[in-house]
């Protein structure tokens, strides 16, 4: 950012890799738990609001904490295994640590 957005009180942007900055509301985590738990969206209907993918969507949900429904769980009304939710919270951690790891080399 610039001295003179600096200057203007502009914020820089999220994050930047593919050339974009990420929507902020990706890392609002009382935005996306409304959005994807409260107002049961997709995570293809909110990357389509955001401007990104549902890869992206799903990372962010998992980095703040946001239990990711199984698929056709919203359809069936069946809720997943506590056991499973942990094992995906489990490997979604350890992928944001390599990640986090890797990003600051």
């Amino acid at each position: 950012m610039s001295m003179l957005g600096r200057l203007l009180g502009h914020k820089p942007p999220a994050v930047v890799r593919t050339g974009h900055a990420l929507d902020a509301r990706l890392f609002d985590a009382k935005w996306m738990r409304r959005a994807y738990e409260i107002d049961q969206r997709t995570g293809p209907d909110i990357a389509d609001e955001l401007g990104c993918s549902m890869t992206t969507v799903y990372r962010h949900l998992r980095m703040l904490g946001i239990p990711i429904r199984s698929t056709g769980e919203l359809k069936r009304g069946v809720p997943m295994r506590q056991e499973q939710r942990e094992k995906i919270r489990a490997a979604s951690i350890a992928r944001w640590q390599r990640e986090k790891a890797w990003a600051s080399r």
